[in-house]
């Protein structure tokens, strides 16, 4: 229910040939998700902050940056 990003082959887009980029983490809710040259770069909400995580388009974690919250 928190989102989770994957990829799926148009040629072959049978359920069982999708592939997860951004798995579905238990304390992290998907906000919004932008495609940037090679990378994936994902805008969540965690421990009622925000974050951003850069992933490969094979799913490797490969930045994040913390948001500060507004006090």
């Amino acid at each position: 229910p928190n989102g989770r990003i994957m990829k799926v082959d148009l040629k072959n887009p049978g359920r069982e040939e999708w592939q997860e980029v951004v798995p579905q983490a238990g304390d992290m809710v998907l906000d919004a998700f932008q495609v940037i040259d090679t990378l994936v770069w994902v805008t969540s909400i965690r421990n009622v902050g925000n974050q951003i995580s850069g992933y490969t388009k094979d799913g490797k974690a490969v930045d994040r940056i913390d948001v500060p919250g507004m006090t």
